[in-house]
């Protein structure tokens, strides 16, 4: 069994999703890593709630024969409300393998 490799976010956060994924293709990665919720003080990130774009990704994707490892990120804390990560089932489209999440603020 062969190792796979996945472009994390941070790699490539100044490119769009679907800049992302092209470089991933081309650099010979199988999966690639999106951020839909800000960590801080940047985004918003459309890809969690544009389905134009996550269509647009999900096409990329499947054409260049890649997946989407993780996205992020889900704060854990003293401020978390359920509700405000109902778009997540929205961008599920995409089928990404893990979510990641911490608990700082």
């Amino acid at each position: 069994m062969r190792t796979r490799y996945s472009l994390a976010f941070l790699t490539v956060k100044d490119v769009t999703p679907l800049e992302a994924v092209r470089v991933a293709s081309e650099t010979g990665y199988d999966y690639v890593g999106f951020r839909l919720i800000p960590a801080g003080n940047e985004g918003p990130y459309s890809l969690l709630t544009d389905s134009v774009e996550q269509k647009q990704v999900k096409a990329a994707l499947e054409d260049c024969g890649l997946g989407v490892a993780d996205v992020e990120i889900v704060r854990l804390n003293e401020f978390f409300a359920i509700e405000s990560f109902l778009p997540f089932s929205g961008s599920r489209r995409l089928s990404w393998r893990e979510t990641r999440s911490d608990g700082g603020r």
